[in-house]
């Protein structure tokens, strides 16, 4: 009999530390799960917004810049929702078609990547259209 009043409170330690265990394991990855697709949609953003900025300013595209709008193409159909997975395979059907993409289609895709990021990250939502523009600099003595 005492050995039952030794082992219960013993086995209820175990069981507790177990069940504890188990389920830190599983928040544990269930972040790290999140941080990882986080981190891709971010680049995969970034990406595109590079992509959108050269097809508004006319800025010619550059080996560098293909090389990251396919690899955000396919990080998207990797990891996006099922409506930007749709919004990316179109572009990559009309770049492969046509050698072009339409704007339109660009900006809804950029568009709900932003709204996915930022209601992950804990920010408040942005009603605010994405506005995309270039910079050039010309030295003073430069004529643009």
């Amino acid at each position: 009999m005492e050995i039952l009043k030794l082992s219960i409170p013993v086995l209820i330690a175990v069981l507790g530390w177990v069940a504890g265990h188990w389920f830190n394991s599983k928040r544990d990855r269930s972040q790290k799960r999140r941080e990882l697709i986080s981190r891709y949609l971010l680049d995969s953003y970034r990406s595109l917004e590079k992509f959108s900025i050269s097809l508004a300013g006319g800025v010619e595209a550059s080996d560098t810049l293909a090389a990251g709008t396919t690899s955000a193409i396919s990080d998207i159909q990797l990891f996006g929702s099922e409506a930007q997975v749709k919004l990316a395979v179109e572009i990559a059907e009309a770049i492969e078609k046509t050698g072009g993409v339409y704007h339109e289609v660009l900006r809804k895709l950029v568009s709900s990547l932003r709204e996915d990021l930022r209601e992950e990250l804990g920010l408040e939502a942005v009603k605010t259209p994405i506005k995309h523009f270039v910079i050039t600099y010309t030295k003073p003595n430069e004529k643009p």
